[in-house]
């Protein structure tokens, strides 16, 4: 009876999904780059020409790599390990 159980329990086990990873806390300075990177040339441009509803699908994605650029820029430049990771395929 008692392998049963035990079976019983840990096939429930299986069953619950899995949680993802709490985010890591940025640092104030990766906080200061992340902030920095919101405002760089190339998002603001690229935010300049954004409609609403109208081209979301294609600019988004711009914008969120010309940031994400414009944030690994800063961290170089400060001298900060960059976000551990594989870097997004271009």
């Amino acid at each position: 009876m008692k392998p049963a159980l035990l079976l019983l329990l840990l096939g429930g086990c299986a069953m619950m999904p899995a949680r993802a990873p709490a985010p890591v806390p940025l640092t104030p300075e990766q906080q200061a780059c992340r902030t920095e990177s919101r405002g760089a040339d190339e998002a603001r441009e690229l935010r300049r020409s954004w409609a609403p509803g109208v081209n979301d699908t294609t600019l988004l994605p711009q914008i969120q790599a010309a940031e994400e650029r414009a944030y690994r820029a800063c961290l170089r430049a400060r001298r900060l390990p960059g976000p551990s990771g594989v870097e997004a395929p271009r």
